[in-house]
């Protein structure tokens, strides 16, 4: 008898390659919104995030926009409350990204200001699958989104500490 499996591409996408892919074009939005980099702990709100489909489904169409942001964190079909126990999860893949985007220079430690900046030089081709780019422009929006935020709002909104 043949068994049909159905192959969620958002869990195979889910890796240290793809995640330090993500992590630079978060880093490069936020970059050019706030022209310094991102400190290192922030990074890990990201691929809980983005690596999420509901979350994905519903960020990557929104806006650029502070009040596109507030939209989902009053969306009732987003847990952001169980943000910070993601971001212990994924932080095995976050630290595996974190290594494989320093080590291929996409991203950059600036040890003067301690934090991250991307590698604006280097890039990945562009894909046609369907939930890679929207895990891509989730990634933008959250780094636009981040880049207009103070720190501390980044940690009110998202009910997370470090």
């Amino acid at each position: 008898m043949k068994q049909n499996i159905e192959i969620n591409e958002f869990v195979i996408l889910q890796n240290p390659i793809i995640g330090s892919h993500i992590l630079q074009e978060f880093s490069k939005r936020y970059y050019s919104e706030k022209n310094e980099g991102i400190k290192l702990p922030f990074l890990f709100i990201v691929l809980p995030i983005v690596f999420s489909k509901e979350y994905s489904n519903d960020i990557s169409t929104k806006n650029f926009k502070i009040g596109s942001m507030l939209k989902c964190l009053n969306n009732e079909n987003l847990y952001w409350d169980t943000l910070q126990q993601r971001m212990s999860d994924f932080s095995d893949i976050t630290f595996q990204s974190l290594n494989i985007a320093f080590a291929t220079s996409l991203l950059f430690y600036d040890n003067q200001s301690a934090s991250v900046v991307p590698n604006n030089s280097k890039s990945f081709k562009p894909t046609d699958k369907k939930d890679y780019d929207k895990m891509i422009k989730t990634a933008h929006r959250l780094g636009y989104w981040f880049g207009a935020l103070k720190d501390e709002e980044i940690c009110s909104y998202l009910n997370i500490s470090f």
